[in-house]
This record gives C-alpha cells, sequence and structure tokens, in this order.
C-alpha cells in the first residue's frame, strides 16, 4: 500500500512537472513576443520623433520664406515656467521685450533650458556622428545606443552599423549589461 501511495505521488510530481516546463515554456515565448513589440515601439517612437522634427523644421523654413520669425528661436522654444516674482519689482522677458513685473504678481519667464534645435539639421549626419564615435574609441552597440538617445532613426543605425535592433532595446532598458 505504501507503495503504491508513493508511486502515485512520483507520478503526480512527474505530471506536474511536465506542466511547469510546457508553461516556462510558453511564458518564455509569450516574452520573446513582447521583447519584439518593446523594440518596434521604440523605433516606432524614433520614428515619430525623426517626423515631428521634420515637421517643425519645414514649418520654420515655410515661414522664413514668408518673411516671419522661426517659433522655434532659443527663447520662443524654452518652455515656460509661471514663477511668482519676489517683494522687489523683477524684470521679466516677454514676447515684446522686457516688462516690469510687481510683487507678488505671476510672470511667465523662459525656463533656463537651451531646447535641441528641431529637425535632422540640428545634428550631423550618421556617418559623421559614426565617424566622431570611432575616434573616442566607440563602436558596435555602444555606438548604436549613443547614437539612439540621439535620436537618429533605428533603420539608420542598423544599416550603418550593423547591429540587432532587439539587442539595442535591451541595451537601452538596461537588460543586456
Amino acid at each position: 500500500m505504501r507503495k503504491d501511495r508513493t508511486a502515485m505521488i512520483l507520478t503526480s510530481l512527474a505530471l506536474l512537472h511536465d506542466d511547469l516546463e510546457a508553461i516556462h515554456s510558453d511564458l518564455t515565448a509569450i516574452r520573446s513576443d513582447l521583447d519584439k513589440i518593446a523594440a518596434d515601439i521604440g523605433y516606432q517612437a524614433g520614428v515619430i520623433r525623426a517626423v515631428e522634427g521634420s515637421v517643425k523644421a519645414l514649418a520654420n523654413r515655410l515661414k522664413e520664406m514668408m518673411g516671419l520669425p522661426p517659433a522655434t528661436t532659443v527663447a520662443a522654444a524654452a518652455p515656460s515656467v509661471t514663477v511668482m516674482a519676489p517683494t522687489a519689482a523683477v524684470a521679466a522677458p516677454t514676447a515684446s521685450g522686457t516688462s516690469m513685473v510687481g510683487a507678488g504678481s505671476p510672470a511667465v519667464v523662459p525656463a533656463l533650458v537651451t531646447p535641441r534645435p528641431p529637425g535632422p539639421s540640428a545634428r550631423p549626419p550618421i556617418e559623421e556622428r559614426i565617424r566622431q564615435l570611432r575616434q573616442r574609441g566607440i563602436s558596435g552597440y555602444d555606438a548604436a545606443v549613443i547614437l539612439m538617445r540621439e535620436r537618429y532613426p533605428m533603420r539608420e543605425i542598423v544599416r550603418h552599423l550593423r547591429v540587432s535592433p532587439r539587442r539595442i532595446a535591451e541595451l537601452r532598458r538596461g537588460e543586456g549589461k
């Protein structure tokens, strides 16, 4: 009787082990699919940022052609923050010049952030940037991660460096160290 019970428990454990292996295999496949989706989303986000920059550059170019000032000068492009002026009057820059703001009244002042100029023309071509990185001893996936952070298109990075987009996404997330 004891042998039968032991055999039944061992059989149950073997079946449970098989079930757990199947679940592990399914979870591994799901994780692989999720990694592919995450890499694709990262690529799509890069494409969207590139298109957004190109549209801004085109809008500025059209404004210049029409004789209007571009919308993305350093002061105009800086994000604005509302600050409370101290007890004395403070000069606050405005679109039309400088105005005095009285004590305690809110003034919209450009934040002290220098924005990156929009569009692809704001950065060197990818070939030039890769050459600069190689001169500093940076190549391969390290260069790819730097280029992604600088918002170069994933497709161009993969083409010029011959690296895997999936591996770049893993490195950016910190999983591939």
